[in-house]
């Protein structure tokens, strides 16, 4: 029995001992530390690196627990300090292995990361990673000895050739991190005796599996990485303006007082939400501009009067032209008009009295999909009013009503102008529906042949539109759409294979998103 004792404490003893040499080795030659931030809210800090946890009467969760070295240091410090209490919840906030690693040493919790999480985790086993700094000179898909060098970073590489071959993999580096056992989409709750943390998806700046961690009680965010929002002058580097936007909108609107970022760093949410605004009005104005068709010079010149006093500000050029070169205007369109729908005359060969087609009132509805500032789709129906076709000969006459109802998907193209009219170019295909219904009669001939028919058939065709629109406005515009319809194929009694339409309406932005 005492020899038992005494193997597990030099196994305890010597697993410390090369968990602390193992954490200075992968963190700059630095100890780890715990400091408390709010509440039950710590922080572990390493080297450059920050995670959390928080301790409730129910268990702890650990958030980003780090290198293994570093999780197998903090798993004593938290028997030492808090006895009794286990790891429930181990928190990843995106797949790179020097965050997530260290779930490995907490093997009775449950890992909750984002649902990309573990499809990041194996493309990360198939490529070296570029977050770490070091090169691949040789492109052999691996670090050598000759490359681990130059960089804080190389320690810790080094440290995880499992084999001892003198080189490490990218299944090396992520040998040791464990599936998320939990996955979520959007928002995702952890409840331990009362006490809520929740976990965001705030958009895939940074990395598609990305998570933030929010303490409501403590008024506390953390969010290892993202885009440098804490930086001033604000630049969008690498970062795509609508992730970053993303993630300041859906940070920004939760009520807390602090964010912590992964390198220990922190920001207040007014600055935040002065950096959302400022971001906002530059965005709005780009907007603007873009659907106007103004040039990126001139959006230069106009400035943003009221931010001038910013620390922003002094960046606003490249914020400028980050934004402009990638903004997109969403919008949804409704519109309404008043029609004369004409039917070319034809079938009459042959008849001694012939009426066939014509122009008849009608009534066009459209909605339209504007995703860029010259390109929509367009999807329309007209509604006619019923047509009548009277034709008769010595031993024949007839006499049909045809109510048509014409459906289009069109791709629209109008020509960017600053000019409030504006024209637009419309093509696509289409179906005609007819309702058909009337009266034949022929003399001189026996029953059933001869006598008197009644005619009721409902048929569709399709066929290809064509025309335009004249619009007139900005917000909202009166229209003058101009169709024109081919049917290739007619059913018996439709009286032409061309149509055309005209009239006037309105035309009203229904949604407008900016991304």
């Amino acid at each position: 029995m005492r020899r038992r004792i005494l193997t597990s404490v030099v196994v305890t003893a010597l697993s410390l001992t090369f968990a602390h040499a193992g954490a200075a080795q992968q963190d700059n030659d630095q100890a780890p530390e715990i400091r408390r931030l709010r509440g039950d809210v710590y922080q572990v800090r390493v080297g450059s690196r920050v995670g959390v946890f928080a301790v409730t009467p129910a268990g702890i969760v650990v958030v980003d627990p780090l290198g293994r070295a570093t999780a197998m240091w903090l798993r004593e410090e938290l028997l030492r300090r808090f006895p009794g209490q286990r790891v429930r919840f181990v928190v990843n906030s995106h797949h790179h292995f020097d965050r997530a690693e260290g779930g490995y040493v907490f093997q009775d919790a449950q890992v909750v990361a984002h649902r990309e999480f573990d499809n990041n985790v194996e493309a990360a086993r198939r490529s070296l990673p570029e977050f770490v700094g070091l090169t691949d000179s040789n492109h052999n898909g691996a670090f050598d000895a000759s490359e681990l060098t130059g960089s804080p970073e190389t320690a810790g590489i080094a440290s995880r050739d499992r084999n001892s071959d003198g080189s490490v993999t990218p299944r090396e580096l992520y040998a040791a991190v464990r599936p998320a056992r939990t996955t979520y989409s959007r928002r995702f709750e952890i409840v331990l005796a009362n006490k809520t943390i929740q976990l965001i998806h705030p958009g895939p700046a940074f990395a598609t599996d990305l998570t933030a961690v929010y303490f409501p009680a403590e008024r506390l965010l953390f969010a290892a990485d993202g885009p440098p929002v804490n930086t001033a002058p604000f630049s969008f580097g690498q970062f795509r303006p609508r992730d970053v936007f993303e993630w300041i909108h859906t940070l920004a609107a939760l009520d807390f007082d602090e964010l912590l970022f992964g390198d220990g760093n922190t920001m207040t949410r007014a600055d935040l939400i002065e950096l959302r605004d400022y971001l906002d009005d530059i965005r709005a104005r780009a907007a603007e501009a873009h659907e106007q068709g103004q040039s990126l010079a001139e959006l230069q010149l106009i400035g943003v009067d009221r931010y001038t006093t910013s620390r922003h500000y002094p960046g606003r050029s490249l914020q400028v032209s980050a934004i402009y070169r990638t903004i997109r205007v969403l919008k949804f369109q409704v519109s309404g008009a008043g029609a004369t729908n004409y039917d070319k005359p034809g079938r009459c060969q042959g008849f001694d009295e012939c009426s066939v087609g014509g122009a008849v009132p009608a009534a066009t509805g459209g909605l339209t999909f504007l995703f860029s500032r010259s390109n929509a789709v367009v999807g329309e129906i007209t509604f006619e009013r019923q047509t009548w076709n009277t034709r008769t000969r010595p031993t024949y006459s007839e006499e049909i009503a045809l109510r048509q109802t014409r459906g289009s998907l069109l791709w629209r193209f109008s020509p960017p102008t600053r000019s409030p009219l504006s024209f637009a170019l419309l093509a696509g295909p289409s179906v005609t529906f007819g309702d058909l219904r009337g009266v034949t009669r022929l003399q001189g001939a026996l029953v059933p042949t001869g006598g008197r028919h009644i005619v009721h058939s409902t048929e569709s065709r399709p066929g290809f539109t064509v025309g335009g629109d004249i619009v007139l406005g900005r917000s909202h515009r009166f229209m003058i759409p101009i169709r024109v319809t081919l049917t290739p194929s007619l059913p018996t009694y439709w009286p032409s294979h061309l149509n055309v339409r005209a009239g006037i309406g309105m035309n009203t932005s229904l949604i407008r998103h900016v991304d």
